[in-house]
């Protein structure tokens, strides 16, 4: 399903793309984790973003990495932000980009699950 979906903003009569957060059916379970980045990143490979089908999202978690030993993540995550940094409106470039020029040091995600999923 597409994650966008198109709506007339009656108040000034012109059309607007708004995000489609029904991506997931049912309720979702909102988390914080955070993350200590070492040299070799947080450990996992993102997909989505806008201009794809899917938002941000965490593609795949590496054996032995921050993200795979903190036990909170799955694949299929959405990432709403890093750091209080909006991913929402950022294409898979940005996305990938804000997560790797994080500098090293904690890192806060804020993820969003489909309730089914934990």
């Amino acid at each position: 399903k597409q994650w966008y979906q198109r709506r007339v903003a009656i108040t000034v009569g012109i059309e607007e793309l708004v995000r489609d957060h029904s991506f997931a059916s049912g309720p979702t379970t909102k988390i914080q984790v955070r993350l200590w980045k070492g040299p070799k990143g947080l450990g996992f490979s993102v997909g989505g973003g806008v201009g794809t089908s899917q938002p941000p999202h965490i593609k795949r978690i590496y054996t032995g990495s921050p993200a795979h030993k903190c036990g909170r993540l799955m694949p299929g995550d959405i990432i709403t932000s890093v750091n209080g940094i909006d991913l929402s409106n950022l294409g898979h470039v940005e996305v990938v980009n804000v997560i790797r020029y994080m500098p090293l040091g904690e890192v806060s995600l804020a993820i969003s699950r489909p309730s089914a999923a934990r």
